[in-house]
């Protein structure tokens, strides 16, 4: 991680340095310091955190649930026969097998949640930035933290013209 960071930051200075030798202004901006200055985030931080937290209460208590089960189980599996011990423990592990999966849904619409959350004001943001990149007529804007290009003077889409290149030079062979 250290290294990927080291190697994006020499990428980062390189061009910064190469840029400005041919005569490009460059702008940067501190993504995350922006977020944390802005106080409307802070409102969606909190609700960020309740949420989170609400959901957090949902999986201890189905781990609970799962808790009072294996102890009931651990308890009465002497008088049990082999069958239903393993009745038993399959039962316990497809609950434990059902918590995992709960665990990972409520990862993705925690993250789905703050997405959502934080998405409005972004998008305000980046409106920010492209106005005072603007105003201080920089050619281009980028974050700081992790290289990101927020606003370009001269902006141009390859996308279609690459897309044609890379058919035109490798073309699918159909048989």
């Amino acid at each position: 991680m250290k290294n990927k960071t080291f190697t994006l930051c020499s990428i980062i200075f390189a061009f910064l340095f190469s840029a400005s030798s041919w005569g490009a202004k460059v702008g940067t901006v501190d993504l995350n310091r922006v977020v944390v200055g802005i106080k409307e985030m802070k409102g969606i931080r909190e609700k960020l955190k309740a949420f989170h937290m609400s959901k957090q209460m949902e999986l201890k208590k189905a781990e609970a649930e799962i808790a009072k089960v294996h102890k009931s189980f651990q308890k009465k599996s002497m008088l049990m026969n082999d069958k239903t011990k393993m009745e038993k423990q399959k039962e316990i592990q497809a609950m434990v097998i059902e918590l995992n999966k709960k665990k990972y849904m409520m990862e993705r619409e925690i993250q789905q949640f703050g997405k959502n959350a934080q998405a409005p004001v972004m998008n305000k943001i980046k409106i920010i930035i492209d106005s005072i990149s603007l105003k201080e007529a920089v050619d281009f804007t980028l974050d700081t933290a992790t290289g990101q290009l927020y606003y370009a003077k001269n902006k141009i889409d390859l996308t279609q013209r690459i897309i044609d290149e890379y058919n035109k030079k490798h073309p699918v062979k159909t048989n």
